[in-house]
């Protein structure tokens, strides 16, 4: 199988290549346009061979244009002059032919061009229809291309591995026929004499003065934010700055550490017991009968405990004790004086306690001791520090992102101040209060700064325009603010703010064209240097003054280029905002170069 594939005239070596590589069929054909950039060198041709034959593939080249077969032919590859003669040449041996998108051709004109293309081939040395001439033809014709030396095969190499355009060598050039050569040279010869003539009669000059864009500032002040003021002041430099009102609010629940004790005492019985034959005793009110363990009881009244009988005679004597009750009740009050039956046993210290003694029959009871919560003083001051922190940090998120805040204005979080907070309810009646937990809470009125910038840009502007020298413009969009981090200073806010623009000489081209008559080159130059650029064109050659005509003089204004841009700077009225935009024109800007200033005189 075959396939013909057809190139464009601006398809480079590379693109050909590509297309072999990719090609369906054994043997392509290769379709060459008139003046195809691949038939330009001998060294194109080899290389496409060689990349043929390294991707198994046998290439014929087909082109109408003589030189480009001729070229191929010596290349040693088949050529042919029109597609219809590669096809009848397949046909001979080939099945079938495959055409890869061929371009829009007019086939009449290939097929007339074939018998001149033959000839153009047949008058190579070495070369024939098909490339069986030559040695490099029949070994093409065997499926084999003649060895590149090695310069040409690492150019390949280079090609396959990168893809890189082979360096196109120029196109050959047939000369002129001597008819051509002698219409030209009568040609050149009419045009010297009419130049001649020309030149003598109407000399011309053209003349072009680029204006130069000149930097103005950079001009630097500063804008004062002063919360005092009600309006702009230009002259001052001032601007308001509105206080806006936070209201904040926080409360909680805080529990009461303090408490009161309310106790009761224990009460009960005790027997006294008098075994002294001696004696009797009376026992005081309120004298103290303890336990073991030291819990004191006190009895409620007097007690006799008379003198203990004797019975018997000696030595068979027998004693018989005295007994007598009374109510007790616990020195201490709370639950530790309820002591069980038989705890009470130790009588004061003044009686004998070998023969006086006391007990409890029964248990003694009564005693408890009950716990009530109780708001102190220490807890309302924790709650009161506790809560003017939670204020604080609410009213510092709240000057993040304030309401009421005008649009366009920006606020300023260094600048608030939060009001005294007032507590609710009055702490002093919370104090005592017998609750588990009390409500507490805080209000305060805070306030912070917002700006409107806006006015900072004309403000600027307008301190530029004093800057502007005489006679000039600013160029429309110049002007470039760039306004610094607002300074908070006593409640004010002073703004760092730098203005730079560019200016543009007005210039009127007829007055200039003007004051440069007559004069010599240099003259012409040194008088319309201060302006801008000059470039000057005389016509002939040999002119070295300006004509006196103004009619063969044209002195025209080209557009300004500025050569060395001012970089946009940033304004910004926080850390993190975005850049303010810079004025699209500045005091008496002008849509062009050209005005109407007075142009000194020689």
């Amino acid at each position: 199988m075959a396939t013909i594939v057809y190139l464009d005239p601006e398809d480079e070596i590379t693109s050909a290549a590509t297309r072999i590589r990719t090609a369906d069929g054994t043997r392509v054909g290769l379709v060459l346009p008139f003046g195809s950039r691949v038939a330009t060198s001998r060294i194109n041709f080899r290389l496409l061979a060689r990349e043929a034959q390294a991707n198994g593939r046998r290439l014929d080249i087909v082109a109408p244009d003589a030189s480009a077969r001729a070229l191929a032919a010596s290349a040693g590859l088949p050529v042919f002059a029109s597609v219809g003669e590669y096809e009848a040449a397949l046909d001979e041996g080939l099945d079938n032919v495959v055409t890869a998108t061929p371009p829009q051709a007019d086939a009449a004109t290939s097929a007339a061009a074939a018998p001149a293309a033959a000839a153009a081939i047949a008058a190579q040395p070495g070369a024939g229809a098909a490339g069986g001439g030559s040695a490099a033809g029949r070994a093409q014709a065997r499926g084999e291309v003649p060895a590149l030396d090695p310069e040409q095969q690492a150019e390949l190499d280079e090609i396959v591995r990168r893809g890189r355009q082979v360096p196109l060598a120029k196109p050959r050039r047939r000369g002129p026929g001597a008819g051509v050569i002698a219409g030209i040279l009568i040609l050149v010869l009419a045009l010297a004499v009419s130049g001649v003539a020309a030149a003598l009669v109407l000399p011309s000059a053209q003349i072009t003065v680029t204006p130069r864009i000149e930097p103005v500032g950079p001009v630097s002040l500063t804008v004062t934010a002063d919360p005092a003021a009600t309006a702009v002041n230009a002259a001052g430099l001032t601007i308001p700055a509105q206080a806006i009102e936070i209201p904040v609010e926080v409360s909680g629940d805080f529990p009461a550490t303090g408490k009161r004790v309310e106790k009761t005492r224990a009460s009960g019985g005790v027997r006294w017991t008098n075994c002294d034959p001696t004696a009797s005793y009376t026992v005081p009110k309120g004298s103290i009968v303890r336990t073991a363990g030291g819990k004191g009881f006190a009895t409620d009244e007097v007690l006799l405990l008379p003198v203990a009988g004797v019975s018997g005679v000696p030595p068979n004597l027998k004693v018989k004790c005295t007994a007598s009750e009374v109510a007790v009740t616990a020195v201490d009050a709370g639950d530790g004086g309820n002591v069980p039956a038989g705890a009470i046993r130790v009588v004061p210290a003044r009686y004998n306690r070998t023969f006086v003694s006391v007990t409890n029959p029964s248990a003694t009871k009564g005693g408890s001791q009950t716990e009530f919560p109780k708001v102190a003083q220490k807890d309302v001051d924790a709650a009161l520090v506790s809560l003017k922190k939670d204020l604080d940090a609410q009213f510092a998120l709240a000057v993040q992102n304030p309401d009421g805040v005008p649009p366009g204005a920006k606020v300023f979080p260094s600048t608030a101040v939060l009001g005294e907070p007032v507590p609710n309810p009055d702490p002093a009646k919370l104090v005592g209060q017998e609750v588990p937990s009390f409500t507490l809470g805080l209000t305060a009125t805070g306030t912070v700064l917002a700006v409107d910038s806006s006015p900072v840009q004309a403000m600027a502007e307008k301190s530029l325009a004093a800057a502007v020298d005489p006679g000039h413009v600013l160029v429309p969009g110049s002007v470039q603010v760039a306004v610094g981090d607002g300074v908070v200073t006593e409640g004010l806010i002073d703004f760092p703010v730098t203005v730079t623009a560019r200016q543009l000489r007005q210039l009127d081209a007829a007055a200039l064209e003007k004051q440069v008559l007559g004069l010599s080159e240099a003259d012409a130059k040194a008088l319309l240097g201060p302006y801008g650029e000059v470039a000057i064109a005389l016509w002939p050659g040999w002119v070295k003054t300006i004509p006196t005509l103004d009619q063969r003089v044209t002195l025209s204004l080209a557009t300004p280029v500025d050569a060395n841009p001012q970089a946009t700077p940033r304004a910004s009225l926080e850390p993190g905002s975005s850049p303010r935009p810079a004025s699209s024109a500045g005091p008496g800007a002008s849509g062009g170069a050209a005005g109407s200033e007075p142009v000194p005189s020689r």
